[in-house]
């Protein structure tokens, strides 16, 4: 199992197929495996490289989620490129992950050549905490959906989750505004919601691809949070599309 040892921890990567570079960043409860069934058929083109970012799967923990973890982990998936030699990277982000690679798109643009963003966010919408204030109150009445975490991301998920929900919904850790930031960024981008998200508005959406120029937006109808799992065949043509272009 391939590990890279990034600042202080090690992170634990996929690496399958050949050809230019394509980052898989998964969401905030989620692990590289969001990305299983989907690998084989991007790899058909492409080096498809999908982490786990730190506390997440495989790789080493982290003490919590402080104030600023995403920019930090845009900083280490930085660094874990650079350590692999790897520039213009495409890479395809969810939720969490999709504001990964905003971040790294803004910081490094020499490491992005294009990005695809699903269900990406920017800022704390209210509907964002009423979605997020209901999934902490499932995960806390019922014992499903905590198994369902302890398979998706082993035994300590529901912990990683409880500690997850409470920074976000924390008034004092409310702090993600990287709206501004994004008006930096010059890379072909394609944006992607469900417009039935449970945790943002098309709106949101749409003002990403409007702070970023030439940005394409692709709001879909009768679709939530996860349009990869809903609507596989037609995300995976999109994205392949798009990439191919750019």
């Amino acid at each position: 199992m391939p590990y890279l040892t990034v600042r202080d921890y090690r992170m634990y990567y996929e690496d399958h197929g050949t050809g230019d570079p394509l980052v898989l960043l998964h969401s905030g409860l989620a692990t590289s495996a969001q990305w299983v069934p989907f690998i084989p058929v991007y790899a058909r083109r492409y080096r498809v490289l999908a982490t786990d970012r730190r506390a997440y799967g495989r790789s080493d923990p982290r003490p919590g989620f402080a104030a600023g973890y995403l920019q930090e982990d845009a900083s280490d998936l930085a660094t874990f490129l650079d350590l692999l030699g790897i520039t213009g990277a495409r890479v395809l982000g969810h939720s969490d992950g999709g504001t990964v690679a905003l971040l790294l798109a803004a910081a490094r643009p020499d490491l992005v050549r294009s990005m695809v963003l699903v269900a990406a966010h920017t800022h704390a919408e209210e509907k964002t905490l009423q979605g997020l204030r209901r999934a902490q109150a499932l995960l806390q009445s019922s014992p499903a959906q905590r198994e369902r975490l302890v398979r998706h991301l082993g035994p300590g998920g529901p912990a990683l989750a409880e500690a997850w929900y409470a920074h976000w919904l924390d008034p004092k850790q409310q702090g993600l505004e990287i709206r501004e930031l994004i008006r930096s960024i010059r890379v072909p981008t394609l944006v992607i919601q469900g417009i039935d998200d449970e945790f943002a508005t098309p709106a949101h959406a749409e003002g990403i691809a409007r702070a970023i120029p030439g940005a394409e937006l692709w709001l879909i109808p009768n679709c939530g949070h996860n349009p990869q799992f809903q609507m596989p065949e037609a995300f995976n043509e999109k994205v392949l599309g798009f990439l191919g272009e750019h």
